[in-house]
């Protein structure tokens, strides 16, 4: 699998090799999360499919549920960090 954000090369297959502590999300089930997620990436006119992951590279350290084993975002968490990735599409 493969992180969704553009300019992102995150992928499951070199996670052990590049940064073992990288996770893949899947996009929440609620739509009104969903949208907030979508317009984080920027990217027009595309909908996740359920295949569709994100990278935990894009998500501050407060979204995660401290504790746990396994890196779980909290609800209502929204990806922020895309600062150095190559977008396809500039905002003006």
């Amino acid at each position: 699998m493969a992180c969704v954000a553009y300019g992102c090369n995150s992928h499951s297959s070199k996670k052990s090799q590049d940064n073992p502590n990288v996770t893949f999300h899947r996009f929440p089930v609620d739509h009104n999360e969903r949208k907030l997620w979508i317009k984080a990436l920027r990217r027009d006119n595309w909908e996740p499919t359920k295949y569709s992951r994100l990278c935990s590279k894009h998500f501050a350290p407060e979204c995660y549920i401290q504790g746990s084993k396994r890196k779980t975002l909290r609800t209502g968490a929204v990806p922020t960090k895309f600062e150095g990735f190559t977008y396809f599409k500039t905002i003006t």
